[in-house]
């Protein structure tokens, strides 16, 4: 998916930015509100001065990924590109229009709604006319009409019409696999996009000594998490490390559990601890946390007492004990290996362990939202709550999900923001003068004339009297650099036909 927020302002100076949208939108800060002017990054506080000191004449903002939380964060963005007036007075008259275009999309308009939907149009004199008008309704009352009273069958063109006129549809551009596979069958792309074919293999411990230890190490990380957790809020996310470790593989397991146990080591010997000076964990190493070396002052992913320090130790011990005596088993590695060998093609295999919270949370993303299948933008803060419990941070509840799943459902604003952009046939232009019109013309000069034309091989051409040699083709401008497109354009032809 690429999203694209083009801004074309003629009365700023000359300038140029590109950027990717997601460097800065991805890092919000923990509060905010909708229809809020919220805090931003670095950069995306560089693009609003751009904006608002008139730096810049166009800027561009691409994006691969999905980076929307919030149905109201491209609007914020919207206002780096000088959008607003009275879209963004007040965010209520946002859902206020897309619910209108969601009644439309699914049945009547009630007169109260088209109302609320006909403000910003009246008011954006950039608001192109309905379908089949060549201009817009005169006044709030005349386009609230047109909304509410709109026959069954106009209903479906009005509401893409309200999509399409605001401004996040003019300003953004969702190229997403279904809009490319429509694009390949109005034959503007040659090959058709290829479809994910996603296989999800569940599978279980062989023995049942590895399932003890994967519980028994589950159990550590969750204790300690709640430790951490209760000492300060945030603290235990360090252990989602470990938890994904757990989920790896056993030898990264033991190498993350070796390197927490000699931090540990230093605090119970005193050679990292320092009460004056507790600081916040290291955030630098984000895969092992447990390293302290160098520092003066006692990471807050570690136990600052000693006693504390000591005690935890001993309990990893007794789980590196217990993936010791496993003698290098790894059944989901054998799984891996196993699907190695039976592959000529390219497949996405998900492997689950049976009974985990990856397994049962990972169902309902994909069956309840189409993970994998189709882009699941108004899905993102389903997928942000799934995160959180996969990570550890939120306890695991798959009704939790369904429910925000079911909740975003009900909301037009989420849905509408988020609806692929659509797949129109192009007409192309028949240009005045095609290469072959040029060519056949060639063949009309002669000595008689003053002008001779030669055809020394390769499709290039060359003119008494004038300097260079021509190309009728890009092909042929490709294999030879120097030479000019023949074209009535080319400044040298353009004074032969003077």
């Amino acid at each position: 998916m690429i999203w694209r927020y083009c801004c074309e302002a003629p009365f700023l100076p000359d300038g140029a930015l590109a950027c990717d949208a997601t460097a800065f939108v991805a890092p919000w800060p923990h509060q905010q509100e909708e229809g809020e002017f919220n805090g931003a990054t670095l950069l995306l506080a560089l693009m609003r001065a751009l904006q608002l000191r008139r730096s810049t004449r166009s800027i561009v903002l691409l994006s691969a990924t999905p980076m929307q939380t919030h149905p109201w964060e491209p609007w914020d963005l919207l206002q780096v590109l000088g959008e607003g007036g009275a879209w963004l007075c007040d965010f209520a008259t946002v859902r206020h229009y897309y619910g209108a275009a969601a009644a439309l999309g699914h049945g009547a308009c009630s007169l109260e709604t088209a109302r609320a939907a006909a403000l910003p149009i009246t008011l954006d004199p950039s608001f192109p006319p309905p379908p089949g008008a060549a201009e817009r309704p005169a006044g709030l009352d005349a386009t609230a009409r047109v909304l509410a009273f709109a026959t069954p069958g106009q209903r479906p063109d009005l509401a893409r019409w309200l999509r399409a006129g605001s401004p996040l549809g003019r300003r953004m551009h969702r190229n997403t696999r279904t809009m490319l596979r429509r694009y390949h069958e109005l034959g503007l792309l040659e090959d058709a996009p290829t479809r994910r074919k996603v296989d999800d293999k569940v599978f279980d411990f062989a023995i049942a000594q590895e399932r003890a230890v994967y519980d028994a190490i589950t159990g550590y990380i969750d204790r300690r998490f709640q430790d951490l957790e209760h000492d300060r809020p945030g603290k235990g996310f360090v252990m989602t490390v470990y938890r994904r470790r757990a989920a790896s593989s056993p030898f990264a397991l033991e190498r993350s559990l070796r390197r927490r146990q000699e931090a540990l080591e230093k605090i119970a010997e005193r050679r990292a601890y320092d009460p004056w000076l507790e600081t916040d964990w290291d955030a630098r190493d984000l895969d092992d946390p447990g390293d302290v070396e160098g520092q003066g002052a006692v990471s807050s992913a570690l136990p600052a007492d000693p006693r504390a320090a000591r005690a935890e130790h001993g309990e990893i011990d007794t789980l590196l004990e217990g993936l010791a005596a496993l003698h290098g088993r790894d059944t989901k590695r054998d799984q891996f290996f196993d699907l190695l060998r039976h592959l000529p093609v390219i497949r996405i295999v998900n492997l689950f362990l049976r009974e985990s919270v990856d397994e049962r949370v990972y169902r309902v993303l994909r069956q309840r939202c189409g993970l994998f299948e189709h882009f699941v933008g108004p899905m993102q803060p389903v997928l942000a709550r799934a995160r959180r419990m996969l990570l550890g941070q939120e306890g695991e509840s798959t009704d939790a999900l369904e429910e925000a799943a079911a909740a975003v459902d009900a909301e037009p604003l989420a849905v509408e923001s988020y609806l692929d952009s659509e797949a129109e046939p192009t007409v192309e232009a028949q240009p005045p003068l095609t290469a072959a019109d040029l060519r056949a013309a060639l063949g009309y000069l002669s000595a008689e004339i003053g002008v001779q034309c030669r055809n020394p091989g390769d499709g290039l051409y060359t003119l008494a009297g004038v300097k260079g040699t021509f190309g009728a083709s890009m092909g042929i401008l490709e294999r030879h650099p120097k030479a000019l497109p023949l074209s009535p354009l080319e400044p040298a032809l353009r004074d032969l036909l003077m």
